[in-house]
Formats: structure tokens, C-alpha cells, sequence
């Protein structure tokens, strides 16, 4: 018999880095992975994109809420941080001489 810990309805502010600030209701038992997920069907930034910081902790994908409660607190703004990467292909040129 394993006892089931009780599911935990909480408030948290997701921030954007463009600014744009969602207010959410989560449930403390996601994974941070699922918690991406969700915030990717609101900010439309993909999962594998964000990092996600609170209180100037990374959340890491293999934890759940419920691991950051001591920074998740009603003043914890969680912002999300894209990681994009920039790549310049440089245009092929060709002359034609005629």
C-alpha cells in the first residue's frame, strides 16, 4: 500500500523574457518537464527552448514542483528564458560573365 500525497493546487507567475506575464494554476506534483509543456500551450515558446529560473534557482526538467516550494513562494515570478540559437548561412554568390 502506498499512500498517495494529496494534490496541491498552487498560483505561479510565468514571466517571458519579451516581458509578458501569465498567471497560472499548477499542481505541485508536475514534473518541471510537464510544467514546460504547459507553459509552451501559453507563451507558445517550445519546451525544449525554455529554462526555466525562480528566485535564481534553474528548475530542472527531472524534478517536480513540489522540489521548489522553498523558492515558490506567492512573490516568485518564474521567468523564462529561451535558448535560441543564431545561424547565419552565408549566401552563395555567382557571377555569370557573358
Amino acid at each position: 500500500y502506498d499512500a498517495v500525497a494529496p494534490m496541491s493546487l498552487m498560483r505561479v507567475k510565468v514571466q517571458s523574457r519579451a516581458r509578458f506575464t501569465v498567471g497560472m494554476v499548477v499542481i505541485s506534483q508536475w514534473s518541471i518537464r510537464y510544467f514546460k509543456e504547459r507553459i509552451r500551450r501559453r507563451l507558445n515558446i517550445r519546451a525544449s527552448r525554455q529554462r526555466l529560473v525562480c528566485s535564481g534557482e534553474i528548475l530542472q526538467d527531472d524534478q517536480h514542483l513540489s522540489d521548489y516550494l522553498h523558492v515558490l513562494t506567492d512573490k516568485c515570478v518564474i521567468t523564462v528564458l529561451n535558448e535560441f540559437t543564431l545561424t547565419i548561412q552565408p549566401r552563395q554568390m555567382s557571377m555569370e560573365i557573358t
